[in-house]
């Protein structure tokens, strides 16, 4: 089951929180972003575009099925491995 949270603030505990994936930058360029899809369609993998990017391979694993999730990027043969080198 999905949860939606929009238009409604999250209900947070007194209690000092763990905030995952912290020490990662999930911000994007519109200039990077379209450099990844266009790198996606050409079937370069993950690490390749990682590396030319300069970004951790988590930050462009997110951004990738942030991509996915508002229909930007397509599935394709060999999924996140692609068959670019």
């Amino acid at each position: 089951m999905s949860r939606r949270y929009k238009g409604v603030k999250k209900l947070r505990p007194d209690k000092k929180l763990h905030i995952a994936l912290s020490d990662l930058d999930f911000s994007f360029t519109k200039h990077e972003i379209k450099k990844v899809i266009k790198m996606w369609n050409k079937g370069y993998n993950l690490r390749v575009i990682s590396d030319e990017l300069d970004r951790e391979g988590d930050e462009i694993m997110l951004l990738l099925l942030d991509l996915a999730r508002s229909k930007k990027i397509k599935k394709r043969e060999n999924n996140i491995r692609g068959w670019r080198l």
